[in-house]
């Protein structure tokens, strides 16, 4: 598998994983920046003889979407927990083990 291909598939997977995981997905949106980066260098460097140059550029742009997305909901449980408004304790409702 090329390296631009699977950045995309990385971007793709992980921008799914930060809008339905809280944010989780963040950190797979790393590897899909790598992956893009290595992808786009090989490609420069090969002098016209590899291609997609648009995949490696559509996994960057994802899995750069999908980090700030990331941080941007740690932030937020950051800021809940140090504001004191993140409500941590336990349901009463629930009934215990």
């Amino acid at each position: 598998m090329s390296y631009p291909l699977a950045s995309l598939i990385a971007g793709v997977i992980s921008l799914v994983l930060a809008l339905f995981t809280c944010g989780f997905g963040g950190l797979s949106g790393l590897v899909a920046i790598g992956l893009a980066a290595t992808g786009r260098r090989r490609i420069r460097n090969s002098a016209g003889s590899e291609a997609g140059d648009g995949l490696a550029l559509a996994g960057l742009i994802t899995g750069a979407v999908a980090t700030a997305i990331g941080l941007l909901a740690v932030a937020f449980v950051v800021i809940a927990v140090i504001s004191g408004n993140a409500d941590l304790a336990p349901d009463p409702m629930t009934p215990s083990r």
